[in-house]
């Protein structure tokens, strides 16, 4: 009688830890459609906007240090390298999240330089910058 017992103890422990390595318990890998789709929503409003609605802004005598270009979340688009990294950070986020991405792969963009305190991509059909 008392075996019957630590044996019926024992199925029930031995049952909990297995049952636990099943997976049982496992959360759901990556993030939901709607915060993969938020990140993208982000990353489209400081393309626009900048941060705090600041722009994508750049100093001229830097000689176009202060932009960059980004492929995410839509092909390339000039930005300043404060808003770049923000990007950098939201694309991670939304790769480690594993998003789907149907963003198209970017060819032959026009480099992106400072123009009158703008970061903005070279025109076609102008000279070098």
């Amino acid at each position: 009688m008392v075996a019957a017992r630590w044996f019926a103890l024992g199925s029930l422990v031995a049952a909990a830890f297995f049952g636990s390595l099943s997976g049982c318990d496992k959360k759901p890998e990556g993030l939901s459609d709607s915060e993969c789709s938020s990140l993208k929503q982000q990353a489209f409003k400081l393309i626009n906007n900048g941060k705090d609605n600041g722009g994508q802004g750049c100093d001229p005598k830097n000689h176009d240090t202060d932009c960059a270009e980004t492929k995410w979340p839509e092909c390339r688009h000039g930005v300043n390298t404060t808003n770049a990294a923000l990007l950098a950070d939201l694309q991670k986020k939304f790769e480690d999240g594993k998003c789907k991405d149907t963003t198209a792969a970017c060819k032959d963009s026009p480099p992106v330089y400072c123009k009158e305190g703008l970061c903005a991509m070279k025109e076609p059909g102008t000279k070098d910058p």
